[in-house]
């Protein structure tokens, strides 16, 4: 009971202090570790017509002779561009974090408490990244706003990672949504050392990259983070899980990223 309070006091305080992910990860980890087009031209072939030579016919001799020239002009062929879809999600990020219902049913994942979802406003990405670089990266990617949610798993009947987590993020445009996955994922931006890449053209949204962790822990086990960023017009959902290796695959983590991306799809569009 005494580790229960100690966990749910760090998780508090972390949050509070407006945490990075890495951090919050760090936090979990400690308490959990010591848990066990083609065209077709027609072609015409011309024919001559046989000639016939008649027999005792006279000879006409033509005083003029006028030949029709027909020229055929083809009608200019317009070419259509394609029209980019322009369209965007106006949707509150809040909106669109996962809820614990839509998680797989066998592993009863729950929200722990208030401290386990909390807004990411632009302020808290300069007070993280700094104030030089945070604003840096907000004018880059036209970042407006974010959430996450972290949900635990309510059994250990069932393999499937002890944490999983959702942190959909909304900015100007689809350009800045596809930036943030290339420049700014885990790998990338190297917030977090250790952090290598999975999957670079995962088919699903628009643009989708994984990548995962690995540290040992003092059993010699380790504890494996998956996290999944995938762009969606201007929309950036990054979907994770976190727990002992035999437990968390990539294939699982996958499929929860699958359902935050029909979140996303079933939203309505506007034009910006």
């Amino acid at each position: 009971m005494k580790k229960v309070i100690l966990s749910l006091l760090s998780i508090g305080i972390l949050v509070s202090c407006s945490p990075s992910e890495a951090t919050i990860m760090t936090a979990i980890a400690q308490t959990e570790a010591a848990k066990p087009s083609i065209t077709l031209e027609p072609t015409i072939t011309s024919t001559s017509s046989p000639t016939f030579t008649p027999t005792n016919t006279p000879s006409l001799t033509p005083t003029s002779t006028q030949t029709a020239t027909f020229t055929h002009t083809p009608a200019p062929t317009i070419t259509h561009s394609p029209t980019p879809d322009l369209r965007i999600i106006k949707d509150d990020p809040k909106d669109l974090l996962l809820q614990k219902d839509e998680l797989p049913k066998d592993a009863k994942y729950y929200l722990p408490g208030s401290a386990w979802i909390s807004p990411h406003h632009n302020e808290e990405i300069i007070s993280q990244k700094g104030r030089e670089e945070g604003l840096e990266y907000l004018e880059t990617t036209g970042r407006v706003d974010g959430w996450w949610v972290y949900y635990s798993r309510g059994t250990t009947a069932v393999r499937a990672p002890e944490v999983i987590f959702h942190n959909p993020i909304m900015y100007k445009s689809a350009e800045g949504a596809q930036i943030t996955v290339l420049e700014y994922n885990h790998v990338a931006e190297g917030e977090v050392e250790g952090y290598e890449y999975v999957e670079r053209d995962i088919p699903f949204g628009d643009l989708s990259v994984a990548a995962v962790h690995k540290e040992m822990q003092s059993n010699g086990k380790y504890m494996v983070t998956y996290v999944i960023d995938t762009a969606y017009r201007n929309y950036v959902s990054r979907v994770g899980g976190w727990g002992w290796e035999e437990d968390v695959t990539y294939e699982y983590v996958e499929n929860i990223a699958r359902i935050a991306i029909e979140k996303l799809q079933a939203a309505q569009l506007y034009f910006p």
